[in-house]
């Protein structure tokens, strides 16, 4: 009961809200803004939002009709929005809530229809719009917002003259383009405002140019147009032309041409001016010492100084002008402009007497002429003139230099001293100057130190050409000291070391070349070698007193010490290689042989090993047999006369040379060096001789040659041990062609001649009945010997008397 009672009371006072505020605080979301308060309330729900929700743009539009058409028209700021209104202008937010708000300081106004330029942009909001909260609705047109300046002289499409960058800048407008007046030459830097005073554009009157300028001319040319002279380029440059073939006045010429028109329209007159004279215009600057004759006679408008007088004309009677006068100026003689009269009969009446009365009663012609001041005809060596004679450098001396401040006379001559300055300060008082000078030349002396007459110093080698103020320094002739060093101190590379007597080395011909006699002056001889060496290799840094005494002190020991000895014990000054070293004496080992021409660094490889070698060959020499022998000594077999022949006994190897073996060389049998363990058979050296040789294969010959051959010096003797059948049956095809003696008588029978078995050469000439010489001068075996056919020996028999064998006896 108490519940429901409750409820009861609840419904009651939510009923009496109702009825006083109504239903609209159930349904909108919060109370409008005061600009459209009277919306307020349910029933005008519709007004703005589309039934079912929704608020469209077309509702905010039917009462913004202005900004309808705006948008419609594409005009202002909301045509550029594709936004809804709500999304800038949102509603139901309270009374004082502000649907438009505007950041002024952030607002970009380039999203108009009228961006802000130049001077636009620096301008208040306030300026324009002026009504709070109201920003549309204003015109682009100028004058709505400024005042029109021309008072509606112009159009007010002000944009076709100015621009937002500032009023009085005006680039757009072209006056020769928009005006009908065109501009040139100055009137282009003419200001506006010069002639469109007070803001006046139009009308304007510009026909005539005294329309705006001031007749400077004060109607001297009524009836004639500015441009006739002047042009717009510049008032002061005139296109008038005195000269022009319509111009019937005064020509101008010469200086005329370039005077400026004010120098003789002075004021501004132009006419009349007088310029029939030309003191018309001019001063007379000769103060009428010419009254009756024109300026032309001597004058022309070239210049006032460019003369047309000539004073050497024949018209003219008056002084003739030669020489420097030719080129004098006017106003030189015709002082402060006086032309008349002028004195000119003397020299003086122009020229001051720059002699100052020296020459009184003489005329100037005499000495100069109009050629030169400077240049004197007067000559000193002239018959008519009895003073000084000029000669030598005097000749071409200015005479101002003797003939000081103008002054000739009286002039001091008679001693050089008169006009020079004694340059030897009185070292010879008393003595004439051309005792040693002549007037040729100062410098150029004749004074001959070697002259007998003279009893000082003599001169020699170098000093002959020495200049005199390299020894005479500072014109100091006496006294002069004549020792070497007096002069030459600080010439002494020595620096003292060596004394004051330089006469001891040197000559006065040449001082590099010394005349030190070093094995009489000095204690160390020079010798040998030493006599060829250069100074400075020994006195380094020019030290030439030395403790060097030894050998060593000088040269590098290049034994390092290995002999204690003094090197002179080994040595000679002559060469270094020792000649005087006793080798079997100090080492115990003789040279003798090839040794004794042995270079020392043949066996002592360096200058530091000398004790360090052995006396075994095989220390020096390499070993050709590759030690087939071992240690043995080489000396058993070898000398040191020579490496061969050798002393070699080849019987003590168990195989002694025999025959042709003895001359054979050595390399014959031992190939490569191969001396140990060479085979002692025939066949093995002689297997070609035993392979080309007939019959050996065929006839079962074995390879043990020394069954049938012995060793001989000339050839291999033969045997035939058991043999019998005749030669022919082996040496048949071995045997020649043909004999020389005589080939048909024995053809194959060998024993016919041949009778030895043993040797081949035994033989008998039983058949033979004519002189050896029919068979042997032109065939013999062997050949004869080379002596035989040198002494033309023709006749054998008479040396060799048996056919059995070539003994042979001598003829007595």
């Amino acid at each position: 009961m108490k519940k429901l009672f409750i409820c009861i009371l609840l419904l009651f006072l939510y009923s009496n809200a109702l009825a006083k505020d109504g239903a609209d605080s159930l349904i909108s979301p919060g109370e409008l803004a005061s600009a459209h308060a009277k919306f307020e309330g349910i029933t005008n729900c519709t007004k703005c939002h589309r039934l079912g929700g929704g608020l469209p743009d077309g509702k905010c539009l039917d009462c913004h009709e202005k900004l309808d058409r705006q948008i419609k028209n594409k005009q202002g700021l909301h045509a550029k929005f594709k936004e809804s209104c709500v999304s800038c202008h949102p509603d139901h937010k309270g009374r004082k809530y502000k649907m438009i708000s505007v950041e002024k300081d952030k607002f970009n106004h380039d999203r108009t229809d009228y961006p802000l330029k130049d001077k636009h942009a620096d301008v208040k909001c306030n300026k324009c719009h002026k009504t709070e909260g109201v920003w549309t609705g204003l015109k682009q047109n100028c004058n709505f917002c400024h005042d029109d300046k021309h008072k509606k002289q112009l159009s007010q499409e002000c944009d076709r003259c100015h621009n937002f960058k500032g009023w009085k800048d005006i680039d757009k407008f072209k006056h020769n383009v928009d005006s009908v007046y065109s501009l040139t030459g100055k009137h282009f830097e003419v200001k506006c405002e010069k002639c469109h005073v007070s803001g006046r554009f139009k009308p304007i009157e510009n026909k005539k140019c005294d329309d705006c300028h001031k007749d400077e001319h004060k109607k001297q040319f009524a009836g004639r147009r500015c441009d006739a002279c002047h042009t717009t380029k510049a008032w002061k440059t005139t296109s008038f032309a005195h000269n022009s073939p319509e111009y019937k006045g005064y020509r101008l010429e010469g200086k005329h041409l370039k005077v400026a028109c004010a120098k003789c329209h002075a004021d501004g007159k132009f006419k009349p001016v007088e310029h029939a004279k030309c003191l018309d215009c001019h001063k007379d600057t000769h103060k009428k010492q010419f009254v009756g004759k024109t300026c032309e006679s001597c004058h022309n408008t070239n210049g006032w100084k460019t003369l047309a007088f000539d004073h050497n004309s024949p018209e003219y009677k008056g002084y003739k002008l030669d020489g420097k006068h030719l080129k004098t100026p006017c106003e030189k003689c015709h002082v402060n402009g006086r032309f008349k009269p002028i004195e000119y009969k003397k020299c003086d009446d122009c020229h001051k007497d720059e002699h100052k009365k020296q020459f009184i009663g003489k005329t100037c012609q005499s000495c100069h002429s109009t050629k030169s001041w400077k240049t004197t005809s007067f000559d000193h060596n002239s018959p008519e003139y009895k003073g000084y004679r000029l000669e030598g450098k005097h000749i071409k001396t200015p005479c101002d230099k003797c003939h000081v401040n103008g002054r000739f006379k009286p002039v001091e001559y008679k001693k050089c001293d008169n006009c020079h300055k004694d340059e030897h300060k009185k070292q010879f008082t008393g003595k004439p100057c051309d005792l040693c000078h002549t007037p040729n030349s100062w410098k150029t002396t004749f004074f001959e130190h070697n002259s007998p007459t003279y009893r000082g110093y003599k001169l020699e080698g170098k000093h002959v050409k020495t200049p005199c103020d390299k020894c005479h320094i500072d014109g100091k002739y006496r006294p002069i000291d004549t020792v070497c060093q007096n002069c030459h101190k600080k010439d002494d590379t020595h620096k003292g070391e060596l004394g004051l007597v330089c006469s001891k080395c040197h000559i006065p011909f040449d001082w590099k070349k010394s005349t030190l006699n070093h094995n009489l002056q000095t204690k160390f001889p020079l010798i040998g070698k030493h006599t060829d060496t250069d100074c400075a290799k020994c006195h380094k840094n020019k030290v030439y007193k030395t403790k060097a005494e030894k050998c060593l002190d000088c040269h590098k020991d290049t034994h390092k010490g290995e002999f204690k000895e003094e090197c002179s014990s080994c040595h000679t000054q002559s060469n270094w290689e020792p000649r005087k070293f006793d080798h079997k004496k100090r080492t115990g080992t003789e040279l003798y042989g090839v040794h004794l021409d042995a270079v020392c660094s043949n066996c002592h490889l360096t200058k530091a090993d000398y004790k360090q070698v052995n006396r075994y060959c095989n220390q020096c020499h390499v070993d050709p047999h590759f030690n087939q022998f071992g240690m043995v000594e080489c000396s058993k077999c070898h000398s040191q006369h020579a490496w061969t022949p050798t002393q070699f006994k080849h019987n003590a190897t168990g195989f002694p040379l025999l025959g042709r073996h003895r001359a054979a060389d050595c390399q014959d049998c031992h190939k490569d060096r191969f001396y140990r363990n060479v085979t002692q058979t025939c066949y093995t050296c002689h297997e070609k001789e035993y392979l080309s040789a007939p019959g050996h294969i065929a006839n079962g010959f074995g390879t043990d040659c020394v069954g049938c051959h012995v060793v001989t010096f000339t050839t291999w003797a033969f045997r035939h041990p058991g043999q019998t059948s005749g030669c022919a049956s082996c040496h048949l095809n071995a045997r020649p062609a043909t004999h020389a003696n005589n080939p048909a008588t024995y053809p194959t029978t060998c024993e016919l001649c041949h009778i030895s078995t043993s040797t081949w050469m035994a033989r008998r000439h039983t058949s033979a009945s004519s002189s050896c010489s029919t068979c042997h001068l032109t065939y013999s075996t062997p050949a004869r010997p080379a002596d035989h056919t040198t002494n033309n020996w023709t006749t054998c028999e008479t040396c060799h008397r048996s056919t059995s064998a070539w003994a042979f006896t001598h003829p007595t």
